[in-house]
Order: structure tokens, then sequence, then C-alpha cells
């Protein structure tokens, strides 16, 4: 009997054990606003913006709403074996986000030390998405004017891009995503990737991703064959946090076109200047590779009584041909040069933020925008939130889409929304 009862005790030990030595984790959040917003939309006439004002329930006013599941495992000699699935959701209607792909927000699994730092496989989130809100203390609400996710991929295309085509993607403005900002933006979650993140060492971390792309593929016939590169995308972060001090730099090329061979009937056998290369309709649009690249530096220092923030951010296309909507010629379209600033002053339970920002280039012109909220604490897991944002589009494309007799005006939004994480 008494062997019996020290058998039983010690199985029960070992199941204790092993319980204790992984873990796995149910967290969510809920986002919900009700939001008044004023923007552009493309009317019956392909060449006309009409401006709009709607009220509507949206999802996301702060941060997207989603729900998870981490985990995990200790394999022993300090490491552990993890993983994350996380599905976004449009709270206000109970549908998928990311393109209702079930875990299109994270997806990822791997290995992590203390000492050797994190591997990630799978669908991850970029390096520079985690360091791009460094420098905005407005925590990439609706109301910050700078933070944009989820780029206007429809600018990285291997085709001539025209007044028309650039506003369909950055004059029409909406809730959410990029519709309510001024800098260019950037993809925030790679398919297929590797991720690596360091230990903090001394206050310095960094992290790297290349994600695979695997969308080579071979076209045409066999007499004349067109070749699609795979579009692989690099992302990587460098940090330093010590005490009140915050400084991180960013960078992330993404290729979301790839490597098209393709003809160059765009340019109708016209020839134009695009640096010191003459590009012409026989090659203008072989073997591009199109891609966004951005490059980014923020800080940011806590007072105590307030907390200041800064940013510059480089948006580059690169081989990405432009005509140009004042002058008609067709060419390279220049970088953005973006930078914000913002401050938050807590006092007691509630956070009052004010951010600007500004991004401007030769080929777009400038866009500028500012932004205001207020953040109430009603436990640790819920807040009420309320804000107002007003963003002044790109000036070059706008006057051009107005002489064509477009009603292209001021974005501006306010509202109020309230968030539960569980």
């Amino acid at each position: 009997m008494k062997k019996s009862l020290v058998a039983l005790a010690v199985l029960a030990s070992i199941a204790g054990a092993a319980q204790a030595q992984s873990t796995v984790t149910l967290y969510g959040r809920l986002d919900q606003g009700l939001l008044r917003y004023n923007y552009n939309d493309k009317g019956a006439s392909a060449a006309t913006y009409q401006n709009i004002t709607k009220n509507a329930l949206v999802d996301g006013g702060f941060n997207g709403s989603r729900f998870g599941l981490r985990g995990t495992e200790d394999l022993g000699g300090g490491v552990q074996a993890v993983f994350n699935l996380e599905a976004g959701i449009n709270a206000d209607q109970g549908s998928s986000t990311q393109g209702s792909t079930l875990f299109g927000r994270r997806s990822v699994f791997g290995l992590q030390s203390a000492t050797a730092g994190t591997v990630l496989i799978g669908r991850n989130s970029s390096p520079y998405d985690d360091i791009a809100a460094d420098g905005a203390m407005m925590e990439t609400s609706f109301f910050d004017p700078s933070i944009t996710n989820n780029a206007p991929q429809g600018l990285v295309t291997n085709a001539v891009q025209t007044a028309k085509s650039m506003g369909d993607t950055l004059l029409t403005r909406g809730p959410g995503g990029n519709g309510n900002t001024a800098w260019i933006g950037y993809s925030t979650r790679f398919n297929n990737s590797l991720r690596y993140n360091t230990p903090t060492m001394g206050g310095f971390s960094a992290s790297f991703m290349y994600a695979m792309g695997e969308d080579n593929k071979v076209g045409g016939t066999p007499a004349a064959p067109t070749t699609t590169d795979a579009s692989a995308t690099i992302s990587a972060y460098a940090k330093y946090v010590g005490g009140p001090l915050m400084v991180s730099l960013g960078y992330q090329s993404e290729a979301l076109g790839g490597t098209q061979a393709t003809t160059a009937s765009g340019l109708a056998g016209a020839t134009t200047l695009v640096g010191a290369n003459q590009i012409t309709a026989s090659n203008a649009l072989v073997s591009q590779k199109p891609v966004l690249v951005n490059t980014h530096l923020g800080t940011s220092y806590d007072l105590g009584v307030v907390k200041l923030g800064a940013a510059v951010n480089r948006a580059e296309f690169k081989d990405v041909l432009f005509t140009d909507p004042v002058t008609g010629v067709t060419g390279a379209i220049s970088a953005q040069n973006e930078s914000s600033l913002s401050i938050a002053v807590p006092v007691g339970a509630a956070t009052y933020s004010l951010g600007y920002a500004a991004s401007t280039g030769d080929s777009l012109g400038k866009a500028s925008g500012f932004g205001l909220q207020a953040k109430y604490a009603l436990s640790k897991r819920t807040f009420a939130y309320g804000g107002y944002t007003k963003v002044t589009t790109y000036d070059r494309l706008k006057d051009a889409i107005t002489a064509a007799g477009g009603q292209v005006q001021d974005v501006s939004s306010y509202g109020i929304g309230m968030q539960h994480q569980f």
C-alpha cells in the first residue's frame, strides 16, 4: 500500500512538472468606435473624385480587434519551443480581416533562448512594423496622422503610373488602413518568412526577417519565355532603450511585383530621361524589379510629466515609372521624405496626445496632417478614447485630379470608441 502511494505521488509530481513546463494562453482585444469622416471617393466618371461624409461604426479605432493563442514548452537547457496564432476580426461585423485568412495577423512557431535569441518561421509581422510607431506618441490610433499600415500596393507595379492611377490609391481615403494618414506606408505581415530576434543586451536589441515570396515562375512561349523572380522582402531594425530615452532604426524593402519581363507598350514609343539613363519604349519595362523601400529613424524621451516623440522616414519607389501629373513626362518616381512630431501628456487616468506629420517629394508633392486624441483608462484592461484628425493629401496629384473635374478636398474625421483586452 505504501509503495502504491509513493508511486502515485511520484506520478503526480511528474505530471505537475510537465504541466508547469508547457503553457498555452488565449488572449485578444475588441475595439469599436463611432466615427464621422469626410473623405474622397471615386465618382461614376473614371476621371472624377467626389467628396462625401459618412457616419460609421468602425473596428480598430485604436488597434485592430483580434484573438490569439500563444504557447511555450520548456525543452531544457534554457531553450523553449514557442508558437503564436493570431486572427484579426472586424468586431463590428463579426467577419475576418487580412483577406479572411484564418490566422492573418500571425502564424509562427520556433525556438527561443534568453541568451541566443528567438527564431520564428511562418507568417510574421515585420521588424520594421515593430519600430515604425516608436516615435509616435499617439499609439498608431486612427487619429495618428503619420503611421500608415498596409502600404498602397497598387503603386508598386510594373507599369507606367498616371496621375489617375496614382490617385486611385492615394486620393481615395476612408477609415482605417492608410486612408487617414500623410505617409506613404508599408506592408506589415509577410508569408513564408524567417525572422530572428536578438536578446536585449545593455539596452540594445535587433531583429531581421527574410520573406521568400515563393512566386517565381516562367511564362510566355519556348521561343520567347518571360520570367518572374520571387518577390522577396527584407526587413530589419536596431533599437536602444536606456532609461527615458529610446532610439530605433528600421529598414524594409518589399518587392510586391517581382521581376517581370513585360512589353513597354505603355510608353507608346516615347523616349524619356530618367536620371542619367535614356528609357525607351523597347526597354523601359523589361526586367524591372519594382519595390517599395522604407528607412525609418525614430526617437522618444519620457520626462514623466510629458513624453516627446519624433521620427523621419524615407519612402522610395524603385523601378516604378511615373507619368508626372503636371508635365506629362514619364520617368522614375521620386522618393518621399517624411517626418513627424508628437507629444503625450498623462493626467491621472487620462492621456492627451497631439501629433503632426508630413510627406514631401518632387513627383507626388506634399501631404500633411495633424491629429489629437484623449485616452481614459476605465480599468487595467479597458479604456475609452476620442479624437480628431485632418490630412491634406498630395498636392500635385490633387491639382491634377481637380483640373480634370474632380472635387478632391482635405480628409478629416472625428469620433469616440472603447477597447477591451483579455
